[in-house]
């Protein structure tokens, strides 16, 4: 898009709206990933003392 006609405003939500979509997958995944690296330490912790 430089010079070029703007994109079509339903065409750029639905860009927004996929990249949305996205980051929430991507944010689900780090949410698992921290439950288990919790869920890790505590175990540790209490293996260590």
């Amino acid at each position: 898009m430089t010079n070029a006609q703007p994109e079509d405003v339903t065409a750029r939500l639905d860009n927004i709206d996929e990249q949305l979509e996205q980051l929430g997958d991507e944010i689900d995944l780090i949410r698992t990933i921290q439950n288990a690296n919790r869920r890790e330490i505590r175990a540790t912790s209490q293996t260590a003392a």
